[in-house]
């Protein structure tokens, strides 16, 4: 029977974890300076390390096609987006989530309001990225967009393209 030994876990360290984990630990030793820890001579160091993380951001949208039946013109049609936002940024980093719709929208006018805080209302212009929801600091937002869709008569299938940034 052969035993195979353990593998360590240690595949989650980054190599810059585990140069701060060395350089800490030679500091301890006193091995940074050429000392040897049986000689008795209490050696302290400091290390400093400083990591700079880029912001991060994950988004899901209940659909990406807004749907409408305009029965009259005078009427508009009205499609929801359910959204759930996240952002990795600074305390004070800004965090924005824009929706692009296509450009061939001749003749027709979609306005975007929300029911939830942050959410900003206008008119999606074609082709144009509109901000629709704005916020400073990481954190998570769910909440639901109300599209309205101002058309001639007809069925509509309006595909568009929702993006979230931190900065």
């Amino acid at each position: 029977m052969t035993v195979r030994p353990r593998e360590p876990r240690w595949s989650v360290l980054s190599s810059a974890t585990v140069l701060v984990l060395g350089l800490a630990a030679s500091a301890a030793t006193g091995t940074a300076e050429g000392q040897s820890p049986a000689s008795g001579i209490q050696v302290t160091r400091s290390v400093t390390a400083t990591a700079t993380f880029a912001p991060r951001t994950s988004l899901r949208v209940s659909t990406q096609v807004l749907r409408f039946h305009v029965a009259d013109e005078a009427i508009a049609a009205e499609a929801v987006v359910e959204f759930a936002a996240g952002a990795r940024t600074s305390k004070d980093g800004e965090v924005v989530l824009v929706v692009r719709a296509p450009a061939e929208m001749s003749g027709m006018m979609l306005t975007v309001s929300g029911g939830t805080t942050d959410t900003v209302s206008g008119t999606v212009a074609n082709g144009d990225g509109t901000v629709v929801a704005r916020w400073v600091g990481g954190g998570s937002k769910n909440g639901h967009l109300q599209f309205l869709l101002r058309a001639a008569p007809g069925m509509y299938a309006i595909p568009v393209t929702f993006q979230l940034s931190a900065l």
